[in-house]
């Protein structure tokens, strides 16, 4: 599977291998495994389990993706641009790496790329808000709701 077909949709089960090679190709380190996990929306809970069940970092790893490939613990989406949020402030260089390489492989398939990232909406307080995240060269990233609704 080429890495471009992870771009602008959601993953699932059938992505694994190649997001592992995504994550690895960006020198992301596995020990962080619990940490993303839970940027990823995974509860403490299923990573405790993980970690009692698999015990060794590559295999603890590996299910993590494999739970929120699987959308365990209620989690909704699943997308490239979400792997990339949860990374920011964990490991920021695979963050970058794997975004240019988004953006890249948007560029040669999209006329429309380069325009801010919109993420899809997100239940806070009853109201749902879709929100900009847009990259600056120096500065990590800006934030901007540009939509609430009831």
């Amino acid at each position: 599977m080429d890495n471009r077909d992870l771009c602008g949709r959601n993953l699932n089960i059938e992505d694994l291998e190649p997001l592992i090679e995504l994550l690895k190709r960006h020198h992301y380190s596995k020990a962080s495994y619990h940490e993303l996990g839970l940027r990823l929306k995974l509860s403490q809970n299923t990573l405790e389990k993980i970690k009692k069940d698999y015990g060794e970092v590559d295999a603890c790893f590996r299910e993590c993706l494999v739970c929120w490939l699987r959308k365990a613990d209620g989690v909704e989406y699943p997308t490239i641009d979400t792997l990339i949020a949860a990374l920011r402030g964990i490991d920021n260089a695979a963050a970058d790496g794997i975004d240019e390489e988004r953006r890249t492989y948007s560029s040669e398939s999209s006329s429309d790329a380069g325009r801010p990232l919109t993420t899809p909406p997100k239940l806070h307080s009853k109201l749902f808000c879709t929100c900009q995240l847009t990259i600056f060269p120096r500065i990590e990233a800006a934030l901007r709701i540009v939509a609430v609704s009831k």
